[in-house]
């Protein structure tokens, strides 16, 4: 596959769930409704970051827990928030009461994820 057109494909994408999220947390007030939609699409987005890292010639790990300190290393996003999401994603962890407040800050870490594989 041309890199070009996979980084290209990377950037579309993590702009829309960024934009869906973004909208979410706007209306929604359910944390419940929250939840659900973070952990749906925390799995696709760690996804699109390991293509990500591709087009820069990185490989990542294919297990989740083993790709995202190489995700936080290349854009810094923070590494324990990534895997609190990814416990819970497991079912090994509960969200706590404050979902908001992490659901905010996982949109700001995509927000930096974003703005970096724009200047590609």
């Amino acid at each position: 596959m041309d890199m070009r057109n996979l980084r290209f494909q990377c950037e579309h994408e993590l702009k829309a769930k960024l934009f869906r999220l973004r909208h979410a947390y706007m209306v929604e007030r359910d944390n419940g409704v929250l939840a659900r939609l973070l952990l749906a699409s925390f799995t696709s987005i760690v996804h699109i970051l390991r293509n990500a890292l591709r087009v820069k010639g990185k490989t990542t790990p294919y297990l989740k827990r083993d790709a995202l300190p190489v995700i936080a290393g290349e854009f810094a996003i923070d590494l324990p928030l990534w895997e609190n999401i990814l416990a819970v994603r497991e079912k090994h962890l509960c969200l706590k009461a404050d979902t908001a407040l992490t659901f905010a800050a996982f949109i700001r870490d995509l927000e930096k994820v974003v703005a970096s594989v724009d200047k590609w």
